[in-house]
């Protein structure tokens, strides 16, 4: 007797890769996302490609390197604050240095918007999650 996530599993498979072929023609979308903390940075901070985020500071910024452009773009919009773009889906750093001389480091990942697809999973089967692969352009289907 067959288990009842493998009978589902064609059907499961189909519709995601239905839902994904139809996400890269739709417009990006916007959700509302606050600012990043950049006082107490994560081992990876998490952006969605085509969408900008706010990172701030509590100290003034003197200068900025971002490791792959092609991936995260930023920009000095205050002398405490960076306005970020995920560009393309990747990982890259970003440093900022200070104005107080000391300089922190920022890892980002730059994802797909899989929103639309784990809501159509979830339809089908409350119990599938959805991520993006950290190391390629892949999604992750797993329980």
């Amino acid at each position: 007797m067959m288990d009842g996530r493998l009978r589902r599993a064609p059907a499961v498979a189909a519709l995601a890769i239905a839902a994904f072929v139809l996400v890269p023609g739709t417009p990006p979308r916007v959700f509302a996302q606050g600012a990043l903390n950049a006082e107490t940075p994560g081992p990876v901070n998490v952006l969605i490609k085509s969408q900008y985020r706010r990172l701030t500071f509590a100290q003034q910024i003197q200068r900025i390197a971002v490791g792959d452009t092609d991936i995260l773009s930023a920009e000095v919009i205050s002398s405490r604050e960076l306005l970020l773009l995920g560009r393309e889906t990747g990982r890259t750093t970003l440093i900022v240095w200070f104005a107080n001389g000391t300089s922190s480091e920022y890892r980002f990942s730059v994802e797909r918007d899989l929103s639309l697809l784990q809501r159509a999973l979830k339809s089908v089967d409350p119990s599938i999650e959805v991520e993006s692969a950290p190391d390629r352009d892949a999604l992750v289907l797993g329980e």
